[in-house]
């Protein structure tokens, strides 16, 4: 980490002015230790969650857990800042060979370790079909995975009476897709892409992302800092994704305009999203029910009931 590498320069913490600090935040110009860098970061999730209202007093939250630093880190802070939350984790199986086992079992240990429910959904018990398996008939597999992460995940949340659906989507991730949406002038999809999904459906679960604000560095530091169960593996299917590609092109802006990830993030909220607000009505009245398994969907038949017929054809 090439911030932290700067320990030596960076003086005396910002915030306490006491202990050195270790951890450079070039966007914010902060240079912190690593107790009020914790202090910070927690602070940060729970204003984001105050600012758009992400989790009320009677929610059940449905917390999708998938062993790599983020979710971890979701929960970890949700635990500490919302003690009282409803939380129920879900761990998707993907029977991804050599990467599934170790997310599978630190998911499990986090989840001990913060006495939660864990739930585990075995892909191929749901669909007969692991993601290697299905990564032999789909070229884009990312895209099917995808699809059958969103879907497994609405599904089970309506299942265990959840109100909101929780992901570990940080502000990386958010900008890498947003950029995209932008470079290809897809406004419909970029309209859909905020802190808390907008209603669609009523078995379409809100959707929340309190660390939307946070950016992958901060993420890492902060779980590795607690000490937090997670594995470093990345998937093996995503090592040369688009979105992968994206971060790395971003960064570089980054790195030469500070705050770029921040800026564009909050110039799509504010000033944007307002413009697209006929886009996303019209967005709500195209969704429908699937008229075989009755989640929501935007045609007769939903992705994951077609993908389950194509899969069955080709037996």
């Amino acid at each position: 980490m090439n911030e932290r590498s700067k320990s030596k320069s960076l003086g005396i913490c910002r915030h306490c002015h006491v202990r050195q600090a270790n951890i450079r935040l070039e966007y914010a110009r902060l240079n912190l230790c690593e107790e009020c860098f914790s202090k910070f970061i927690e602070r940060k999730v729970g204003k984001v969650i105050k600012k758009y209202g992400m989790i009320k007093k009677d929610d059940k939250v449905l917390l999708a857990l998938s062993g790599g630093k983020d979710s971890s880190t979701l929960l970890h802070i949700i635990r500490r800042i919302m003690p009282e939350t409803k939380i129920t984790c879900l761990h998707i199986d993907l029977g991804i060979t050599g990467f599934s086992e170790e997310c599978r079992r630190k998911a499990e240990e986090l989840a001990h370790q913060e006495n939660v429910e864990l739930e585990v959904v075995n892909l191929k018990g749901f669909l007969g079909h692991t993601l290697s398996e299905l990564a032999t008939k789909y070229k884009k597999i990312c895209s099917t995975c995808g699809l059958i992460r969103r879907y497994l995940l609405n599904y089970y949340g309506n299942l265990y009476g959840a109100t909101k659906i929780a992901t570990g989507h940080n502000l990386d991730d958010v900008v890498a897709v947003l950029w995209d949406f932008y470079v290809r002038g897809d406004l419909l999809e970029a309209s859909r892409l905020q802190p808390v999904t907008q209603l669609i459906h009523p078995k379409a679960l809100l959707r929340i992302k309190p660390l939307i604000e946070l950016t992958d560095f901060e993420l890492k530091v902060y779980a590795d800092l607690k000490g937090l169960p997670y594995t470093p593996i990345q998937c093996p299917f995503g090592r040369e994704s688009k979105l992968n590609s994206r971060k790395k092109l971003i960064n570089v802006i980054e790195s030469m305009y500070p705050a770029f990830k921040h800026t564009l993030l909050k110039s799509h909220i504010k000033r944007v999203t307002p413009l697209l607000s006929s886009l996303i009505a019209t967005e709500r009245s195209n969704w429908g029910t699937c008229a075989k398994c009755g989640m929501p969907s935007r045609k007769n038949i939903c992705g994951m009931c077609r993908l389950k017929e194509n899969l069955k054809n080709a037996e």
